[in-house]
């Protein structure tokens, strides 16, 4: 089976190293310094998910990731920041979820998998369809929850 591609766009190049460590087992990662580069390899690569830093040093990651949801609707984008006022618009283009930096690892790759797991259980269901359907129905509501839970709220 392809491994799931993940895109992660982050101007501090020793959280990108960070990343592809956590994630280079169980996803083919791309990654990126600026947004410039970040556009290049999301046309090119068409990753389902992209982890996106709001401050870049060219595009805003807000910029990149309207671009990103215009493109491809389905693509799941999290955005993370040190700057709380910065996520709520990022939501407002189309984020899936949020994560506030600074932030614990294991807590970013459990969004990731909580989030993912509706995509492991359709790529499944391409291989075992009676199998499958039966576990994207136990997993797509965990992965719903956690963007509920990350997401917007009323008010």
């Amino acid at each position: 089976m392809e491994q799931n591609k993940i895109l992660v766009v982050e101007d501090e190049s020793d959280l990108l190293v960070l990343y592809d460590e956590m994630l280079c087992e169980n996803y083919k990662v791309f990654t990126s310094e600026t947004g410039k580069g970040a556009i290049e390899i999301f046309d090119r690569e068409n990753p389902k998910i992209v982890i996106m830093d709001i401050k870049l040093p060219d595009i805003s990651g807000i910029e990149v990731t309207k671009y990103i949801k215009e493109k491809s609707p389905d693509t799941i984008v999290i955005a993370v920041s040190a700057y709380g006022e910065r996520l709520k618009e990022a939501l407002n283009v189309g984020a899936s979820t949020l994560v506030q930096k600074p932030f614990i690892i294991n807590e970013l790759y459990t969004v990731i998998q909580d989030l993912t797991q509706p995509i492991d259980a359709a790529a499944e269901s391409q291989r075992a369809p009676s199998r499958a359907s039966s576990r994207l129905r136990s997993k797509a509501a965990p992965g719903l929850s956690a963007v509920r839970f990350l997401g917007p709220t009323a008010g």
